[in-house]
């Protein structure tokens, strides 16, 4: 097997690694080569141990690699641990102050008080959720309804027709049949004549405000507009929601006459000559007015004396005092 047989003298022992005979002084196993406490069992055998001139051979570390083939001969990884690099030191981690451990605890401990507050509340919490839950579908719902109304389809007609200067225009607006009626041969307005009116409004039916407004379409015919509020007037829908319809919430516009007491002061509407404070065309009261101009002015012996300049809108109360 080209192993030495040992010493000469008698096999009395049996090898413990490959069970062959040997001699009771022999250092080795003739057989397969391994060492006396090896071969008695007492220190356990290498599979890859070799015995050259009775001499134990212990393979390098190369010849036992499984990829030795792969390894440049006279690598320096693979020379004399004396000649080997050192290896690298790993770096040692970096301390963390004491203030981002403060700052973790901090947080760690907000977090924990939360959870535990969640825990002891959470029949509370689920409900509130529930009850802001429905509140918010019910506001989204509702304000969809609100945004379905339109206040221009209920005044759209009366804004039409103060312009017009038709007297179905007090009646929309629910004026007092015992009122009079200021002179419409007063209220001269070039408007009157404009054929297409911009209209536009802003509502907000959670508060039950709403604002409608037109001017004329033509920039010729002046920029001012006539406004009107509105209130609404609200019915069931699905039995807990709400629909407006939005109807004027004031009287239309009124003006109060009233005269200097010198009685030969004469009085104009517009330009146009309405009679001496003796002997006005419009006696002094209260007048119900169609939107638009107006201009009162008073002259004293041919010189202007007073005047007050107004722009009426479709409600408000408006005077000449003294």
């Amino acid at each position: 097997m080209g192993f030495s047989e040992g010493l000469d003298d008698e096999f009395l022992l049996i090898c413990f690694v490959c069970k062959s005979p040997f001699g009771i002084l022999a250092m080795f196993c003739g057989e397969c080569g391994c060492k006396r406490d090896q071969a008695l069992g007492i220190e356990r055998a290498s599979t890859r141990q070799q015995i050259v001139n009775n001499a134990l051979v212990t393979p390098s570390f190369i010849q036992q690699a499984p990829d030795a083939q792969a390894i440049p001969e006279e690598a320096p990884y693979f020379a004399t641990p004396s000649s080997a690099p050192a290896a690298p030191v790993a770096p040692k981690p970096k301390r963390e102050s004491v203030k981002k451990q403060i700052r973790r605890q901090n947080r760690r401990l907000r977090i924990e008080a939360l959870s535990n507050f969640q825990e002891r509340h959470a029949i509370a919490l689920n409900l509130s959720g529930t009850v802001l839950f429905l509140m918010s579908t019910y506001m989204l719902v509702q304000s969809f309804i609100f945004s379905q109304s339109n206040p221009l389809a209920t005044t759209q007609v009366a804004l039409e027709l103060g312009p017009q200067r038709n007297p179905a225009y007090f009646q929309l607006l629910g004026a007092d049949t015992n009122t009079k009626t200021f002179p419409t041969a007063y209220l001269r307005w070039d408007a009157n004549t404009a054929t297409d009116w911009l209209t536009g409004y802003t509502v907000n039916g959670w508060l039950g405000k709403a604002t409608v407004w037109t001017i004329p379409g033509s920039s010729k015919l002046g920029d001012d507009r006539i406004e009107m509020e509105l209130k609404p007037e609200y019915r069931m829908v699905y039995g807990i929601f709400r629909q407006i319809n939005w109807v004027p919430s004031n009287p239309p516009a009124t003006i109060e006459l009233a005269y200097p007491s010198d009685r030969t002061i004469a009085i104009y509407f517009n330009g146009l000559a309405a009679g001496t404070v003796g002997n006005p065309t419009i006696k002094e009261g209260t007048y119900l007015i169609y939107p638009g101009p107006l201009d009162v002015t008073f002259y004293r012996d041919g010189s202007y004396y007073d005047g007050y300049s107004y722009f009426i809108g479709a409600f408000g109360e408006y005077s000449t005092n003294y």
